[in-house]
């Protein structure tokens, strides 16, 4: 159950209990109440009019017995059980001075009140302070009869009553106060149960974090809230662990990139001192020499900046908004144009460029970044490819993406490696072992270049047995759009 659906369900239990304890502790109250009244003697007459009125119908009852006759005096008289209050009140009649007939409550018979009656005579009234008694005679077929009508001659004592009143009404108070407490307990253990254990695991899993532990996750098997919040937090470790890895191979990756740059460096710049101290020292000591040396000054000078050049292009690659220039350019005649540039280089340096039949295929790019490009991965086959080697440049057409495939003969590389290739400063082992040759740059700046103009590179093994490395940019349509992929 959601923490939602908790606190709704307690809001309604939070009225309805209370609700429910006050009313049966009201019924309870109430049937004491009840309960008292039908054990004591009831409430009596308020006033004297009232046992008035009661024995003028008592009366009334006798004279239309006496008056009318009957053949069944006991069972007409008791219907006078039906005019008194049997708890309050009681009846006696004597027929010639012997007991007849009798109803109500015998224990209010006063013998002192009914002699008080005798010596007044028919229709007395008289009373003392606890009873009153009213006196009725007549005669029937030469009968005799007397009635004795008792009766409480004041309101009884509701001091029981009134106490029963008083304490139902603390009762019930008590009761809704305590219901109330009692309920709100239970709801709040009810809702914070389920709250308490998940913040409790994200707690737990925030110092886990804290205190470097990158590999904790959090188990959590509820359909609540809570759920999404712990899938986000494993989300969160992840993330940050792929990211402390990252910053931590990159870190490693920099300070090899700092002993091969100084290795890079310290070859050419030890070269160029030592031919400058030769041509100080006169060691050259003819024209030939001082020109062979000076040449070679220039070519170590070379190097250096064009390492110090390769850093900087990848630097400003490296940036959050690399200042990139795209333009629709017809990929074929681009290549074509840009190999023909620099073909007799290469082949003096061992390496073969060969362009392959090609889709005709226009794309958006960078064209001094593609140049760059091309450049960087004719170098890096130079490099390290074999002898006399040979690049084959194809293009083909892939959806709404044009793929530039440039592949070698070279030795290739081992297929852990191909992921690792376009890391920045990474090397392979074959690499390693020449630093001299390249400083672990022309690939991640490849990668860089492609993402920049929005595209992607991959390597692959090459079906001339060396490397493959697939350059894709988008095309661009008649429309004059870009194609997204």
């Amino acid at each position: 159950m959601t923490v939602k659906k908790r606190l709704a369900v307690s809001n309604v239990i939070m009225i309805i209990i209370p609700v429910i304890i006050t009313l049966l502790i009201g019924c309870m109250c109430l049937g004491a109440v009840y309960f008292t009244l039908r054990s004591s003697n009831g409430f009596g007459f308020e006033s004297s009019d009232d046992f008035y009125r009661t024995s003028n119908a008592v009366s009334g009852k006798m004279y239309e017995i006496f008056e009318h006759g009957s053949d069944d005096t006991k069972s007409r008289l008791s219907a006078i059980g039906n005019i008194i209050d049997n708890k309050t009140m009681f009846v006696k009649v004597y027929e010639n001075g012997n007991d007849f007939y009798e109803t109500g409550n015998e224990d209010i018979a006063d013998t002192s009140l009914m002699a008080s009656a005798q010596n007044i005579g028919n229709n007395a009234f008289v009373s003392n302070k606890t009873n009153q008694l009213y006196y009725y005679t007549g005669e029937e077929n030469g009968n005799t009869y007397e009635l004795y009508l008792f009766s409480v001659n004041t309101v009884t004592d509701n001091t029981a009553v009134k106490t029963v009143i008083i304490s139902s009404i603390i009762l019930i108070a008590a009761a809704i106060i305590l219901s109330i407490g009692f309920t709100n307990r239970f709801l709040t253990r009810f809702v914070f149960k389920k709250i308490e254990a998940p913040l409790d695991m994200l707690s737990q899993g925030v110092n886990e974090i804290s205190n470097g532990n990158l590999d904790y996750r959090l188990k959590y098997d509820g359909d609540d809230e809570f759920t999404p919040v712990c899938a986000a937090f494993n989300d969160m470790a992840k993330r940050l662990k792929d990211s402390v890895e990252l910053t931590r191979k990159n870190e490693e990756n920099r300070k090899e990139l700092l002993l091969d740059i100084s290795h890079d460096l310290r070859n050419p710049l030890t070269s160029i001192n030592a031919y400058v101290e030769g041509l100080i020292d006169g060691v050259a000591n003819t024209d030939e020499m001082r020109k062979k040396y000076l040449l070679t000054i220039k070519r170590k000078t070379e190097e250096i900046e064009k390492m110090v050049s390769s850093l900087f292009a990848y630097s400003k690659l490296d940036m959050e908004s690399p200042d990139v220039k795209n333009e629709k350019t017809l990929l074929p005649e681009f290549l074509n144009a840009a190999i023909n540039s620099v073909y007799d280089e290469y082949k003096k340096r061992g390496l073969t460029v060969n362009i392959l039949p090609n889709d005709n295929v226009k794309v958006i790019c960078d064209r001094q970044l593609l140049t760059r490009i091309t450049a960087n991965l004719l170098d890096n086959s130079v490099k390290y490819g074999k002898k006399d080697g040979n690049m084959y440049i194809s293009i083909k057409r892939n959806g709404n993406t044009a793929e530039i495939e440039f592949a070698d003969d070279g030795n290739g590389v081992n297929d852990d490696e191909l992921d690792r290739l376009f890391n920045v400063f990474y090397r392979t082992d074959t690499a390693r072992t020449d630093t001299g040759s390249g400083n672990g740059i022309g690939l991640a700046f490849v990668k860089k270049a492609a993402e920049a103009m929005g595209g992607d590179v991959r390597a692959e093994k090459s079906e001339f047995g060396g490397l493959s490395i697939i350059l894709e940019l988008r095309c661009y349509d008649e429309q004059n759009t870009y194609n997204r992929r």
